[in-house]
């Protein structure tokens, strides 16, 4: 007979498991009783014995057994004092089918992942972690590692917060579900009790009523302090920093962040019930960012408001004595308000020009610039004002103010503006603000502007020979590289390039211009125009034959020249000789 190390029981075998106390023995932790034989007749007594003491079945003699006593009394510890019950070791159910596809899924879906950061720049880092992270969940499935299912549930879930393709988003959002049902989680390890309803209900509520609350917070609150900010040229700092970025984030990026918005409350909900651990733990940090964004930011815009008030209220002055004692006051926003009211007021304001000329050398560089930005329009003849404008125009990268109010203030000052042409021209392929001040310039751009035209950017090309068609015969140096250009392969390029080569050859591009209409050329709508500007401007007072053979070439400029022709009936000939006809017509008119 065997006996429990534990509890003191009887057990058949020393490797038997202990029936009272349910904890697996091995043969050293059981201990063998010997046998019980009376000291008188040798007689095996069988047991068990009462309070240690034993009877002889042959000569009825009593006899003490202490080996049976120590056992009983382990038995009546072990009563008073029972071990916690024994869970039985988790066994895994049977894998769930489609892992391999899943994981198959991830590699596919992390070179899309990074694709969309390509082509939504904005979030170019965050989709190559993600990437990264849909790898590293694939490989975990395929090899079976331990924890895969977390892994996978946390790379589909944040795959489902940004959403910036839309197909793998709907792939991501079964596969997080996927891996919440209940044979998924009986097969990568024992479920938890889901959340209870309740506490699950409350926390969706509550994050939806801070996503509301900040909602109305930065309709009433945030938007009125960053209109005033951006009227104010202020930089923002802060949690209003990051309202603003965050709201020109979603501004850019409006359908794909609500629906990650409603896939986060999604997966949150579908987590409540797989893993509430993992529920209450990212429900928080929701909570956390949701404050951020939301009271954080409401905080500082009130703040800011109630800062910037005095000034805010300025902007509808129309007082000029009002404005010029808010040039003196010691905060830089009533003096910026001040000379921005004084610009917008024009020449009523010319009495202002002394003050505003002293508002040059003011400590705050955007005071300064909004000084000079009057005098473009009360004296455009002030060299300081010039150089105030340039200092700002040599620091537009740092986006200190608007290039359209800079390159208008200093198209008023005309080729004073030269010393802007560097900026200018490097602006050119990113923005068409300066392509007016280019043309005033004149001459001295050409060289700049033909480094352009070597641009790969169409847009950029385009533009630059907008500014030669502007300068017109000014810039005849650029005739050959204008031409040129009429071959481009897009045809935005090229007609523009067509309708420049007639601005600044005039007369001499009159057979160029003859030979693209009479032909077959896509270019034949732009030569007509540029044909008829020509006409235009020399004062050609005859109209060509009526008939609908003007639609082909009719746009604005051939339209106002032409708008007293008739087009309610044809005419004899081909729509070629109808054209053919229209030319000449123009090119005799030019030339008489």
């Amino acid at each position: 007979m065997w006996f429990c190390a534990r509890c003191g029981r009887a057990k058949p075998s020393p490797l038997s498991e202990c029936a009272t106390c349910a904890s697996a023995q091995t043969v050293t932790s059981a201990v063998a009783a010997a046998p019980r034989r009376c000291p008188t007749c040798g007689v095996e007594a069988p047991g068990p014995s009462v309070l240690g003491r034993l009877t002889c079945p042959s000569c009825r003699g009593e006899f003490g057994d202490y080996a049976d006593w120590v056992a009983q009394c382990r038995a009546a510890a072990y009563a008073a004092h029972p071990a916690p019950s024994h869970t039985p070791p988790f066994q895994p159910g049977p894998p769930p089918p489609h892992l391999r596809k899943i994981a198959f899924g991830f590699l596919a879906a992390a070179p899309l992942q990074a694709l969309g950061g390509a082509v939504v720049p904005d979030v170019l880092i965050p989709c190559l972690l993600l990437a990264a992270l849909q790898l590293a969940a694939g490989f975990f499935l395929l090899r079976k590692i331990r924890g895969a299912d977390g892994l996978a549930r946390l790379a589909a879930g944040l795959s489902v917060l940004l959403p910036v393709l839309y197909l793998p988003a709907f792939f991501f959002m079964w596969v997080f579900h996927y891996f919440c049902r209940p044979d998924t989680l009986s097969h990568y390890g024992p479920p938890a009790a889901p959340a209870s309803k309740a506490a699950r209900e409350g926390i969706l509520l509550s994050l939806f009523l801070l996503v509301v609350g900040g909602l109305l917070i930065h309709a009433f609150l945030v938007l009125p302090a960053l209109r005033a900010a951006v009227t104010l040229e202020e930089p923002l700092s802060g949690p209003l920093g990051v309202a603003y970025d965050v709201l020109r984030f979603y501004g850019r990026h409006a359908t794909w962040t609500i629906l990650g918005g409603v896939g986060a409350f999604w997966a949150l909900t579908l987590l409540a019930g797989a893993r509430p651990r993992r529920f209450f733990q990212f429900a928080g940090l929701a909570a956390v960012a949701l404050f951020i964004v939301g009271p954080a930011a409401g905080v500082a815009a009130a703040v800011f408001l109630r800062a910037v008030d005095r000034a805010v209220a300025l902007r509808d002055e129309s007082d000029l004595n009002t404005l010029l004692r808010a040039l003196q006051e010691p905060d830089p926003k009533m003096r910026l308000v001040a000379a921005l009211r004084v610009e917008a007021l024009g020449r009523d304001a010319r009495t202002a020009v002394p003050a505003l000329e002293k508002a040059l050398e003011d400590r705050d560089a955007r005071v300064r610039t909004a000084a000079a930005l009057a005098l473009s329009v009360l004296k455009p003849q002030s060299d300081r004002a010039v150089a105030v404008l340039l200092d700002a125009f040599a620091r537009l990268p740092e986006k200190l103010w608007d290039d359209y109010a800079l390159t208008s203030a200093l198209l008023r000052f005309g080729p004073r503006a030269r010393p802007a042409l560097p900026i200018l021209l490097a602006e050119l392929p990113k923005s068409s603000s300066g392509v007016a001040l280019l043309a005033e310039i004149g001459a001295p751009a050409v060289p700049g502007l033909l480094k352009t035209l070597a641009h790969p950017a169409p847009e950029a090309r385009r533009r630059a020979i907008e500014v030669l068609r502007r300068m017109g015969t000014d810039a005849r140096g650029a005739a050959p590289a204008v031409e040129a250009a009429m071959q481009d392969p897009n045809p935005e390029v090229a007609a523009e390039a067509v309708r420049a080569f007639g601005e600044i050859q005039r007369e001499k591009a009159l057979p160029a211009l003859y030979e693209l209409l009479c032909g077959d050329s896509p270019l034949k709508s732009a030569a007509g125009e540029a044909l008829c500007a020509l006409g235009e401007r020399e004062g050609v007072t005859g109209r060509p034959r009526p008939g609908n053979h003007l639609n082909a070439v009719r746009r604005p400029a051939q339209w106002d020249h032409l708008r007293r022709a008739a087009v309610d009936h044809d005419v004899e000939g081909t729509r070629g000789e109808i054209l053919e006809e229209l030319a000449t017509r123009s090119v005799m008119c030019v030339e008489a």
